[in-house]
């Protein structure tokens, strides 16, 4: 295949998923939600009960963000300094990649609080967040003491004290990159149901969960939405305004000139990694104390598990899509990226009733899987789509030097941009699609009967405290995200 055949394929595959995945359930949502009325049948005005849970939220996931970027301190010095160890970035992509769910019956059987895990809710959630969303302030915080504020403190230690040159010359260098890393988490926890719910804690993604499923007009679900999808979006925005002051800033990061991390920040982040991912997982296996219920779950719910991961295979190809497209052209990453985030922060509620919106009422994919594959790819497509642009900028000295040489467009863009970030979308592709298997909220409303996603299976087997069930499933789900983990590792080892 000659690389104009291969990059028109991909614009046309990237074309059909964009539409199918976001343009085509979101125009429908909108045109559904106008010809039922915009009004809601409460009002604009957010209830009592709906403000209280809200502020709540609110609260909630400023906690869970203030702790994870405490406890991401000691990976990021290490990522500062020449780079994180191996073991330390495999660490950091297990912890986004590994579904929080299993992370969160882990604890609650290895300290057996699964018999009231609602009297922790709000500390379990706390935790369980922070330990999910730690490695992204450790890679913007790594990142931004790379580029400035390390050589700025370096020279302040001649005189004046560590104390001193920190608080004073340190800290306001790195006021941007905490703020990005704050809004970024933020922004993600907000509308995070999965957690929440695995500890019996009521927050508004619940509440949106609950409006949904009791009325059938859209403007029910899509009112009460509307705050947390404008305070997503001013997140996401305010991220990509630091994220362009933190570029301006600072010059270009320079590791060889940076002395190696103390052995006690590689011991805390290697720490954090053991307590945030490796106990509970480990734990979970320990507690089931028998492989009989992993070939339990196999022989009852095998059909289940193998629709669950082709579905989410399906979903991983479309962000694979659009992401390659994407860096083969910027114009069209310019045009993808917005919308893929804009679409990934909203709650996965209101992405359910897009796509129910979408493809619901047409026959052909009422009971699909495209239906449930399209939800999945619009809640986590942001994630190879965001990782592959962020990085495509290093390829432009390359790609320069292969214009003056006479190469034509398509052969800059297939072999110079897709092959080069190739190994980095599919692990990002590969760890969207793990994610998606833990997925709760979108997976409820666009579920079909030919089989039963496997986090459907798992929440179902927890309400009915069949032990066995629920670690064995959250175990499979852990060897699942393994190669993920393994993949992402490798390719941000490659692009730093």
């Amino acid at each position: 295949m000659t690389p104009r055949v291969a990059c028109r394929t991909v614009f046309i595959f990237a074309t059909v998923a964009v539409c199918g995945v976001y343009v085509f359930p979101l125009a429908t949502l909108v045109v559904r939600a106008s010809k039922e009325g915009w009004q809601p049948a409460q009002g604009w005005v957010l209830s009592a009960r709906q403000a209280g849970l809200f502020l709540e939220t609110l609260v909630l996931t400023a906690c869970a963000t203030a702790l994870a970027i405490v406890v991401a301190v000691p990976a990021a010095a290490c990522r500062a300094r020449r780079g994180a160890a191996s073991a330390i970035t495999i660490g950091m992509a297990a912890c986004m990649i590994v579904s929080p769910m299993t992370v969160c019956f882990g604890w609650q059987h290895l300290l057996k609080l699964n018999g009231a895990p609602s009297s922790f809710g709000h500390l379990g959630t706390a935790l369980i967040w922070a330990g999910w969303t730690w490695p992204i302030p450790a890679l913007l915080l790594g990142e931004a003491w790379r580029r400035g504020p390390r050589e700025a403190y370096e020279a302040a230690l001649l005189c004046c004290s560590r104390r001193q040159a920190f608080v004073h010359v340190a800290l306001p260098g790195m006021r941007a990159a905490l703020a990005a890393s704050a809004l970024a988490v933020g922004t993600l926890l907000v509308t995070e149901f999965v957690v929440p719910h695995a500890w019996g804690l009521n927050v508004y993604a619940t509440e949106l969960l609950a409006a949904a499923e009791s009325s059938s007009r859209m403007s029910d679900t899509v009112g009460p939405a509307m705050p947390v999808c404008l305070c997503a979006w001013l997140g996401v925005m305010l991220v990509v305004r630091m994220r362009r002051r933190l570029a301006d800033e600072g010059g270009a990061a320079d590791p060889s000139s940076a002395g190696s991390p103390s052995l006690w920040m590689r011991i805390g982040a290697l720490a954090v990694v053991v307590l945030t991912v490796i106990v509970p997982v480990v734990g979970a296996a320990y507690r089931m104390q028998s492989g009989r219920w992993l070939g339990e779950v196999l022989r009852v719910h095998g059909g289940d598990l193998s629709g669950s991961l082709a579905t989410a295979a399906a979903a991983s190809a479309a962000a694979v899509g659009i992401a390659t497209a994407g860096v083969m052209s910027r114009r069209f990453g310019s045009a993808a990226v917005p919308v893929a985030v804009g679409v990934g922060v909203m709650p996965a509620v209101l992405v359910g009733e897009a796509i129910i919106c979408g493809y619901g009422g047409w026959s052909p994919t009422q009971d699909h899987w495209v239906k449930l594959a399209a939800g999945w790819a619009a809640r986590f497509g942001w994630l190879p789509v965001v990782a592959a642009l962020a990085t495509s900028a290093r390829c432009k000295e390359v790609e320069e030097q292969a214009v003056v040489d006479g190469a034509d467009a398509s052969r800059i863009a297939w072999s110079l941009r897709a092959r080069r970030q190739a190994p980095l979308i599919l692990a990002c592709g590969a760890a969207a699609g793990a994610l998606s298997l833990g997925d709760l909220a979108t997976t409820v409303q666009a579920q079909v009967s030919s089989f039963v996603p496997i986090s459907v299976v798992l929440v179902d087997k927890m309400h009915k405290f069949e032990d066995g069930y629920v670690l064995a499933i959250s175990l499979i789900l852990a060897l699942v995200a393994a190669p993920c983990v393994a993949g992402a590792a490798w390719a941000v080892r490659r692009v730093s």
